[in-house]
């Protein structure tokens, strides 16, 4: 087994060895996906890295040296482009934590997450700024922040090459630093912070050797094996959009796919994206994938892929067993913020048991 890696070594070491292996796909149009996708590579990803951690050294650090990552949260809310990706890595790099916010939270939902990561300094995208300034106008709290417009997509991935920004931690030293800050739901009261820490990415690059049980192969990572083309309709800003399309993209060899950044994801843009990408598998959440099994050109593109995967809430029991009629290798997951996606493995009967769970034992769950 190889040793286990941190995310920024993992982007650096890929740029340097395979600089042009294709990590993700983009839309060439915000607003259309039939204009077609764009393949961003691994050395894109990095100088991209480099450029946002260099920006915010620049821009947002006039704190005193210091030998030990600070991590100082980073709000920020955008649209949903690679600039989550980037930003991710790059405040890790350069000794920030970025805090991820709901824009569909409430103007109150938004100040008690900022209030809880005591958080002096909100990023945003020149495309949010009016909707931004009227989130800050709400209450003196947010008012009061620092208030920065970030760089656009397309200057951070210029295929240009520029000076590395190290990043010299080593796993022993940075997994219990900090990933990235989530939140939970508004749904049962105000949210609150979910901080997550290196260990929890690293995770995913052990999760590639944990053995099989018993000659049961593990359903929650066997999708991810490339090369795929996997397009994820997860919010960035929500644990299953930073686990697929960060980890997965990283450490299983995913080509992550991404939405046009300025259109509401609807069952017939989910399906354009699917099909103008070139996507040969999906992860999906059930009220889009019920959606989609409602209209049969849809049904066609799920029937086509390599694999459709759901989960981050139930599905029915009818739309399940359609999907299985013409659609076999459909992995269902269970997971949470807190604890990533638990392995799990295959049924016996996966079409008549789909609704079920079988634990992998390293899991730790005890019935």
């Amino acid at each position: 087994m190889d040793s286990p890696r941190l995310i920024p070594h993992v982007v650096s070491d890929r740029a340097k060895q395979r600089p042009q292996q294709i990590w993700a796909a983009i839309p060439k149009n915000p607003v259309d996906a039939s204009a077609g996708y764009e393949e961003v590579t691994f050395a894109r990803l990095n100088y991209a890295v480099t450029r946002a951690a260099q920006w915010m050294q620049e821009t947002l650090d006039d704190r005193p040296p210091s030998k030990v990552p600070r991590a100082e949260p980073l709000a920020y809310i955008g649209p949903p482009d690679t600039r989550y990706i980037i930003f991710t890595i790059a405040a890790i790099k350069a000794g920030f934590t970025m805090l991820y916010l709901s824009p569909r939270n409430s103007d109150e939902a938004q100040r008690a997450v900022i209030e809880e990561a005591d958080c002096k300094l909100f990023l945003y995208t020149t495309s949010m700024k009016t909707r931004m300034d009227k989130l800050f106008a709400s209450h003196q709290r947010l008012l009061d922040m620092t208030h920065i417009i970030v760089p656009e997509q397309e200057d951070l991935l210029e295929d240009k090459a520029v000076p590395d920004f190290p990043y010299e931690r080593t796993v022993e030293q940075a997994r219990r630093e900090p990933l990235v800050i989530l939140h939970t739901s508004s749904t049962t009261g105000l949210p609150k912070t979910v901080p997550l820490n290196q260990g929890y990415g690293i995770h995913d690059d052990v999760l590639r050797h944990l053995p099989n049980h018993n000659g049961l192969d593990i359903i929650t990572r066997k999708p991810f094996y490339g090369p795929c083309r996997m397009f994820v309709a997860m919010p960035l800003y929500h644990a299953g959009g930073v686990l697929l399309s960060l980890l997965k993209s990283l450490y299983q060899d995913i080509i992550a796919v991404f939405q046009p950044a300025n259109l509401p994801l609807t069952a017939q843009l989910y399906n354009d994206i699917l099909r103008y990408g070139k996507c040969t598998g999906c992860v999906i959440p059930p009220y889009l994938l019920e959606e989609m099994l409602a209209e049969p050109s849809h049904f066609d593109t799920l029937a086509s892929l390599d694999f459709v995967q759901f989960g981050s809430g139930p599905l029915s029991k009818s739309a399940g067993d359609k999907l299985l009629t013409r659609q076999k290798n459909c992995p269902h997951f269970i997971g949470s913020s807190e604890t990533n996606i638990y392995a799990l493995l295959e049924l016996d009967d996966p079409v008549a048991d789909w609704q079920y769970f079988r634990f992998h034992p390293s899991s730790g769950a005890d019935f």
